[in-house]
């Protein structure tokens, strides 16, 4: 699901620049920035509704919902930087 999910914000920010005509950099910073910036904000927000010092001191299990989170923060970062690699390495063949 995080595949899918960080999949489809790259290709939805990059068609999203192309659909107002941007410029080749702006639509490849609009598909990484749309495709990371869920993860961080999936842990904030998880964090602050379901594993608070309230809900954690009546079930500590409860922290267990930032884990999916957490590694999808680093699936998202890691992607990232591979998109923005293939980026560099499209333009560097293009150029030869």
């Amino acid at each position: 699901m995080v595949f899918c999910h960080n999949t489809l914000g790259y290709i939805l920010g990059y068609n999203v620049g192309r659909l107002f005509r941007f410029s080749l950099a702006k639509k490849r910073t609009i598909s990484i920035e749309v495709g990371m910036q869920n993860a961080g904000m999936a842990t904030v927000l998880a964090t602050a509704f379901f594993a608070n010092d309230d809900i954690l001191a009546r079930n500590p299990e409860a922290i267990l919902c930032v884990v999916p989170c957490a590694i999808s923060c680093a699936y998202h970062s890691i992607s990232g930087t591979v998109l923005a690699g293939l980026y560099v390495k499209y333009d560097e063949k293009k150029i030869k």
